[in-house]
């Protein structure tokens, strides 16, 4: 099992964050790794509002080489969002298992701030079962995993700017 921790800071408020975070879900386009999100569940207890979704991540494969990594179906991963209010704490966990769970990746993240800046901190877990090659392919995850989160902290910062006007 391969582990690792980033953290991005962002000079706008918590609340900013986290709505450009819940955004992401009706602008698959700026955030290309999904393809379609589809809210599952919703539940909303005092100041927590949890919400489920299913996440069909983009992918070059065909469908019938997807539906063999993932057991039938289109390549997808599920994403729990946590809201507490009162804390001023957002979080998310991920969850993507392939190949009969031979191959799983989990992402916990944690937003938090004040009223003038904001930071999200990641920690990831990938764990790839197959003998000979499983820790070479867990580097490769968690490589191309900090790649990404760096395009993604762009990519939150640009769309912060041209959406709201909130500069860096």
């Amino acid at each position: 099992m391969q582990k690792a921790t980033i953290e991005h800071r962002f000079p706008f408020s918590f609340e900013n964050l986290v709505h450009i975070r819940e955004e992401r879900y009706e602008h698959l386009d700026i955030w290309d790794m999904f393809s379609l999100a589809t809210l599952l569940k919703e539940d909303v207890k005092g100041d927590i509002r949890t919400r489920e979704y299913k996440l069909q991540i983009r992918t070059a494969l065909p469908l019938f080489a997807q539906k063999l990594l993932a057991n039938g179906e289109a390549l997808a991963c599920y994403e729990v969002t946590t809201l507490n209010e009162s804390t001023r704490e957002y979080r998310s966990d991920t969850r993507l298992q392939i190949a009969n769970s031979a191959i799983s990746f989990q992402e916990r993240s944690l937003y938090t701030g004040d009223s003038k800046s904001s930071k999200r901190s990641i920690s990831i877990e990938a764990n790839v079962r197959i003998p000979g090659i499983g820790k070479l392919i867990e580097k490769l995850i968690v490589h191309e995993f900090r790649e990404q989160s760096a395009v993604d902290c762009e990519r939150i910062l640009k769309f912060a700017k041209e959406k709201y006007n909130l500069s860096q």
